[in-house]
């Protein structure tokens, strides 16, 4: 049987996050935790003729997101290509492509994205028209950790 936390001058007992192996307290990895709600709703009412790209916010230090749908579209006209994508700010790592997409046709993401810090997603709008109105939209979770 495990033994009890009962001793306060033990580091178990002060933080918490700990678990007992059968043999002893060893600290746990990260406990995944909510702490807020993550949503945007992005919008470019006149985008560029050619290729467009809206961003959504970028995850600030001590917070990871997990992002659970993302949803883009244009409401104006049809267009070449739709890209979903997280960017860290140097690389562009692509969770989903749809080719010739359809006026008000949604490109959709359900699943598990899970972002760091300096993490944040994009969809980028290929073969736009000149006033084309380009959305955004993400849903998921924050959680706090140690920074």
């Amino acid at each position: 049987m495990g033994q009890g936390i009962t001793n306060p001058a033990e580091p178990y007992f002060k933080d918490g996050g700990w678990g007992w192996d059968g043999t002893l307290w060893r600290k746990l990895p990260i406990v995944w935790g909510y702490s807020d709600r993550y949503a945007q709703r992005l919008v470019n009412v006149n985008a560029a003729l050619g290729d467009n790209t809206v961003t959504g916010s970028t995850v600030p230090e001590g917070e990871v997101w997990v992002v659970t749908a993302v949803v883009a579209f244009n409401t104006v006209s049809a267009i070449t290509r739709c890209e979903l994508e997280v960017y860290d700010g140097a690389d562009t790592y692509f969770f989903r492509r749809k080719q010739t997409v359809a006026k008000d046709e949604e490109t959709a993401y359900q699943g598990q994205i899970v972002m760091k810090k300096d993490d944040r997603i994009r969809a980028t709008f290929v073969g736009c028209v000149a006033g084309d109105d380009l959305h955004l939209r993400m849903l998921g979770y924050k959680m706090q950790v140690n920074a």
